[in-house]
């Protein structure tokens, strides 16, 4: 539960300081699971050479570890991709900055553009922490049913 609570720490932040704890806390999960996933296979070792009802739990635990790590990274490809095309479009329009203004009156646009993209990078996150936990229940639901009936 602790990948899911790292978006819910980072929503208070500034998007940059957010990104840069969120990611080095999933990746430490991330690690860890690795870490318990990797000792309880060599504690194990007489093991059959067929996947078990542990073996199944620890994989799908792994992939829901890599899960958030990975809506993060698209998440934040998608956020300069959008980054990238703004900045392209607006050189490309840009011709002289209006006489008395030092800055041409692009800063306000160029935030206004970072909220934008800031608030559907958050909108996008906000969606992912209730299906994540939401499929982890369900694969909890069908993981104990198989394995105990």
């Amino acid at each position: 539960m602790q990948i899911w609570h790292s978006g819910s720490v980072t929503h208070n932040m500034s998007t940059k300081n957010a990104i840069s704890v969120r990611a080095t806390l999933l990746v430490v999960l991330l690690l860890g699971q690795v870490v318990i996933t990797t000792a309880v296979t060599i504690a194990l070792t007489n093991r059959p050479l067929y996947f078990t009802a542990l073996d199944v739990w620890l994989l799908v635990c792994l992939l829901f570890h890599l899960g958030p790590l990975l809506e993060l990274s698209v998440l934040l490809l998608r956020r300069q991709l959008s980054a990238k095309q703004t900045l392209t479009v607006r050189d490309v329009k840009y011709e002289a900055p209006p006489a008395g203004s030092s800055n041409g009156g692009t800063v306000s646009d160029n935030d206004d553009e970072e909220m934008a993209i800031d608030q559907d990078f958050w909108k996008v996150d906000k969606l992912y922490m209730g299906i994540f936990p939401f499929l982890f229940f369900m694969f909890n639901l069908i993981y104990w049913f198989v394995y105990t009936v």
